[in-house]
C-alpha cells in the first residue's frame, strides 16, 4: 500500500474560489492579439470557465502571454449561430501578470466571455 500514509497521515483538502470576473467582449472585425484580460499587478489569473459565439466561419485563438497558445476553436458558419463553452474541472492558472489575448480571422460579430478570479 504505497499510498496508505497520504489518506492515513494527512487530510486531503480542496479548496473552491468562485469566479469573481466575468470579462466580456464583442469583436466585429478580426482580431490580432487583443489583450482581454490584464491581471492587476502580482496577480494570477485563475481561468474557470470560457463561452464563445459567432455567426461566421472563423477561427479563434486564446494565448496566454508568458507560455503562448492554449486554445484553438474553428467555428463553421453553415449553422445559424454557433458556440463554444467550456468550464475547467481545475482552473487554468497563468503566469503572475500574464495576459490572455485573442486571435481571429472573421469579419463579422464574435462574442466572448471568460470567467475566473485573480490571487
Amino acid at each position: 500500500m504505497p499510498n496508505y500514509n497520504i489518506f492515513v497521515s494527512s487530510a486531503l483538502s480542496t479548496s473552491e474560489t468562485p469566479s469573481t470576473i466575468i470579462r466580456y467582449d464583442s469583436f466585429a472585425l478580426a482580431q490580432s492579439d487583443t489583450v482581454l484580460w490584464t491581471p492587476s499587478s502580482g496577480k494570477n489569473i485563475y481561468l474557470t470557465s470560457i463561452q464563445m459565439s459567432t455567426l461566421i466561419t472563423q477561427t479563434v485563438t486564446l494565448s496566454g502571454s508568458n507560455n503562448g497558445i492554449f486554445l484553438v476553436t474553428r467555428f463553421n458558419g453553415t449553422i445559424a449561430a454557433i458556440s463554444y463553452s467550456s468550464n475547467f474541472f481545475s482552473p487554468i492558472k497563468f503566469d503572475t501578470n500574464e495576459n490572455i489575448s485573442i486571435t481571429s480571422n472573421g469579419v463579422g460579430t464574435l462574442d466572448i466571455t471568460l470567467l475566473g478570479y485573480e490571487q
